[in-house]
């Protein structure tokens, strides 16, 4: 954002805190002088989907060629699977036509345009970020997110099967966010990728380190969280809750004076350096033989002092020893509350005496009758102090003596009937003490919301050091899992390239226990456009699919399941991989693939990684080879063009009417090894996947050979067979021939010759003409 820009916000007391912050953060030439941005509140609902998808539905498009316009495509904005994307379109539509900024029809244009008219609408990318849709983190599984069972909806919905619960080996729930942050955006800054790539192989070199880290981790709670928590809480607060933010700072400065350990003396990135002195100072003065510099800025942490005033505060307010008693506040700190608590405690004593003093009240020679019945007084919320009498009513004989024995209620407590009087001295005692226990509590609450206001000052102090505890969970559980799954570490580079040395799928590899690793190698000019063939199920998808996780997990700073990888930095991974339809979508599956195409040509760029996978299918095979090539030659045709996986059976591909040789293309093909031709019969067995990538193109699919690994019936592949074989030879396909349709066929010609024979003036030739047609007619069905 530059200065004098507007920051458009929706009006809620959230986002405004939010907003705040933001333009806080926001750099500055003059850091004495305020920000010159300016603060724009809007209404909420412009920022809600339904709004925005009726504001972004009257958008028209012009055409510069036509002089015409036409409405938006909502399936360009990919809708289904980017709402934040949507809303926030919509709402700066709405705010740009309520400024009058967008020219609205109708125009010179179009005399039957009727909405705000645009030259279209287009995504920019955020500087430093690796953008990934979240279709292509689902067709990665990089997340996958499972429901729960039940069918009552109770529950909540789990982390499935991904990339991101193998490596989430986070022990804080702020590790296991923090994680899910980053994979949500990678980056493309060398230095920091880096920074996390050598601190990760600090942390593997030491894993005697790794378990104490983890060890004190296990103790560290979400400290802002909890603090929220606590001002939302509406009666007294839990001393519980005091005690783990007490005991979570102690173990994060603990963590903190561990990390220092391991930093190299004098190396200490102090955070008042800027950005590219920190970056300076790093490369001039580190070898990769001394400590990373992750570890020095971990050490850096300045913040010890205030973590230790907050804990000053918390144990000069907070007595923990008064847990028992249900109150949590030190004496000395409010006079008012320090009497209320003295007669608090005193009320035992003073209780026993005013038991004492109402049989005193009773004669002699009556008492002896009450030795067996237990008088005390009790305090019981909302009704005050009571005189209970066990076991017993008061008798007619003592009501002469008593009374201002007035009967409250009598029940049961703890399987003893019991009688409750209100007597004078309870009046009097409520009269002195009334609700102690609750003036109490309400003094105890209104200190702990003092101290709650006090220790927010130091919310942004409390949330970096939560953060700084859970990058270093992010990066041990980092360094654990490269270890356990033999990653390493990859090389970034600004060059546009990509070689993988024996890459491995990092998702099928757990499951498959034996995974056959792949070379790739793509230059700057030579190859950035690789069309893979290759029969089913020999591992095309699989391939690609690896290539965009090697570089996805490369861009988080882990390290990557392959031998060695250079990896130029890469600003979008795009892709069209088949997945689950969604049920909100209103898109056919071949709408839904044209629609991921769409977005695709439109933002590749020369850094881009697109995986094109199974393109054209769901439609005429004509209609399909021709929109996979046309998608191949613009990509080929631009000056810089991205670096494209594409998967397809399609073998119109192999001429070059269809896809011109270029230095730009290759083709590869997964290799098999088989000695039959491919349409021998179902027996198939010496066919063999090496699910290699190689150079070069195949055309038999062998999907008979797939069809009698998944168990299909015989017969069925023996007619698959026959008539794979026919069409090669261009042989007329005959029905299939069996005696239950020979027996049939002559029936039917028997029928048609008694037909041309039959007498229609004879009733009974007639009859039994019609008996022949059922009896023929039943054994069809």
């Amino acid at each position: 954002m530059k200065t004098g820009q507007k920051c458009i916000w929706p009006a809620c007391s959230r986002a405004i805190s939010s907003a705040l912050l933001f333009i806080s953060r926001l750099p500055r030439s003059d850091p004495s002088e305020p920000h010159a941005v300016q603060l724009c509140l809007e209404r909420n609902n412009i920022f809600q989907w339904p709004a925005a998808v009726r504001t972004l539905q009257q958008l028209q498009i012009a055409s510069l060629s036509s002089m015409k316009t036409h409405p938006i495509s909502m399936a360009t904005l990919n809708m289904q699977t980017e709402v934040q994307k949507v809303c926030a379109a919509g709402a700066l539509m709405a705010i740009l036509q309520k400024q009058q900024i967008l020219l609205e029809g109708p125009n010179d244009l179009d005399a039957q345009s009727s909405g705000p008219i645009v030259s279209g609408v287009r995504e920019v990318a955020l500087e430093g970020f690796l953008m990934i849709d979240l279709a292509s983190l689902q067709a990665l599984q990089i997340f996958s997110e499972e429901k729960h069972p039940s069918c009552m909806g109770i529950g909540s919905s789990k982390e499935g099967f991904s990339v991101y619960n193998m490596l989430n080996k986070c022990i804080t729930n702020m590790g296991r966010r923090m994680l899910r942050m980053w994979m949500l955006r990678p980056i493309v800054d060398l230095d920091a990728i880096s920074e996390r790539q050598t601190t990760i192989e600090h942390f593997m070199g030491r894993p005697d380190v790794v378990k104490e880290i983890r060890t004190i981790l296990r103790l560290v709670k979400d400290v802002p969280r909890m603090l929220q928590r606590l001002q939302q809480t509406q009666g007294c607060p839990d001393i519980k809750d005091f005690k783990l933010i007490m005991a979570s700072l102690t173990h994060i400065l603990q963590l903190h004076s561990n990390i220092q350990g391991l930093a190299t003396p004098g190396m200490t990135v102090h955070p008042a350096e800027g950005q590219s002195d920190r970056r300076k100072r790093r490369r001039t003065s580190i070898s990769p033989a001394q400590s990373p510099c992750g570890i020095d800025r971990l050490a850096s942490f300045q913040y010890s002092q205030e973590l230790l005033t907050c804990q000053s505060l918390i144990a000069d307010i907070i007595d923990f020893e008064q847990e028992d008693d249900n109150m949590m506040i030190h004496y000395n700190i409010c006079s008012k509350l320090d009497e209320l608590k003295i007669s608090y405690h005193g009320l035992p004593s003073l209780l026993t005496k005013v038991v004492e003093s109402e049989l005193q009240r009773v004669p002699r020679e009556l008492r002896t009758q009450l030795k067996q019945n237990l008088w005390s007084v009790l305090y019981m919320p909302q009704v005050g102090f009571v005189l209970r009498l066990d076991g017993m009513h008061l008798t007619a004989d003592l009501d002469d003596y008593l009374p201002d024995f007035e009967l409250a209620f009598e029940g049961n407590a703890e399987s003893t009937f019991g009688t409750y009087y209100h007597t004078d001295s309870t009046r009097q005692l409520n009269a002195r003490f009334g609700d102690l226990k609750m003036k109490i509590q309400d003094l105890e609450v209104a200190i702990c919301n003092s101290l709650l206001s006090r220790l927010q000052r130091f919310s942004s102090v409390l949330s970096q050091a939560t953060d700084f505890a859970a990058e270093v969970d992010c990066l041990t559980a980092l360094a654990m899992s490269a270890r356990d799954y033999h990653l390493t570490r990859p090389r970034l580079t600004q060059q546009s390239c990509l070689e993988i040395k024996q890459g491995r799928h990092l998702l099928t590899e757990a499951v498959a226990g034996t995974y056959i690793p792949a070379d790739t190698m793509i230059g700057e000019q030579s190859g950035r456009i690789q069309v893979v063939t290759g029969p089913n199920m020999s591992g095309k998808s699989c391939y690609a699919k690896q290539i965009a996780l090697i570089v996805f997990l490369a861009h988080i700073g882990s390290f990557v399941p392959a031998e060695s990888a250079t990896i130029g930095l890469t600003d979008r991974i795009l892709t069209r991989v088949p997945r689950r339809d969604s049920q909100r979508s209103m898109q056919s599956s071949f709408m839904t693939d044209l629609t991921q195409v769409a977005a695709m040509l439109k933002q590749a760029t020369s850094r881009s990684l697109c995986i094109i996978d199974e393109f054209g299918k769901g439609t005429l095979n004509a209609d399909g080879i021709g929109l996979l090539c046309g998608t191949l030659q613009h990509l080929a045709a631009m000056d810089q063009p991205p670096v494209v996986f594409a998967c397809t059976h399609f073998s119109e591909l192999f001429l070059e009417s269809c896809i011109p040789r270029s230095i730009t293309v290759s083709f590869k093909t997964m290799q098999v090894i088989t000695d039959k031709e491919p349409a021998a019969g179902p027996s198939q067995n010496d066919i063999i996947f090496l699910y290699k990538p190689v150079v070069g193109h195949c055309l038999p699919s062998y999907g008979i050979h797939c069809a009698s690994l998944a168990s299909v019936p015989e017969p069925i592949l023996h007619r698959a067979a026959q008539v794979l074989q026919l069409r090669e030879d261009g042989a007329h396909i005959h029905e299939i021939q069996s005696e239950c349709l020979q027996h049939r066929q002559s029936m039917i010609l028997a029928l048609a010759s008694h037909l041309a024979d039959l007498d229609l003036s004879s009733k009974a030739d007639l009859a039994r003409l019609m008996d022949e047609a059922m009896h023929i007619s039943q054994q069809g069905s």
